[in-house]
């Protein structure tokens, strides 16, 4: 069961978006501790399945990791059961970044990118998992429910609303 998704900046580790699926959080001390782990060796990557010590939570959790293409972000989720897929988790985070990718463009994807872009990832990691539970992955199904940037701003402008939209 996916808890939640975290983008971090891969540059400075910071965290640039949180999308929780439960209502059940996970302590900060997971992320401070990953964020730990690439700021000492910030030319090494970490594994894409790591354990968490227990000295930094009281139950069993891994971190599941990939990057964008560019470098620029890393997609993270710990998980506190064990995975029945834990390919699958690994495969839900490659589609993740795939999709960010498709939608705001593979060189151009970074922080800058996703924090003008909130909403949309918001919608994209809430179509792509719900309540835990892996659902829609594929990009072309996605943008029939989540409009791309460029569209939404198109069919904004086209009613009249371009003064609603950020920019980009």
């Amino acid at each position: 069961m996916i808890e939640s998704i975290y983008i971090l900046d891969n540059a400075s580790a910071t965290l640039i978006l949180q999308h929780t699926y439960t209502g059940r959080s996970v302590p900060d001390s997971v992320l401070e501790y990953f964020q730990s782990l690439i700021l000492d060796d910030p030319i090494s990557t970490p594994p894409s399945i790591l354990t968490v010590p227990l000295s930094v939570v009281s139950e069993p959790t891994a971190l599941f990791s990939t990057r964008s293409s560019n470098g620029n972000l890393i997609i993270l989720t710990p998980v506190r059961r064990e995975p029945r897929d834990a390919i699958g988790v690994i495969e839900l985070l490659k589609r993740i970044t795939e999709v960010l990718e498709s939608y705001f463009g593979k060189e151009k994807l970074g922080r800058g990118i996703i924090e003008a872009n909130f909403d949309i990832v918001e919608e994209l990691l809430g179509e792509m998992v719900d309540n835990g539970e892996i659902m829609t992955t594929e990009p072309d199904a996605l943008r029939d429910i989540v409009l791309p940037p460029s569209l939404l701003n198109k069919l904004m402008s086209a009613a009249g609303l371009q003064g609603y939209v950020l920019q980009r």
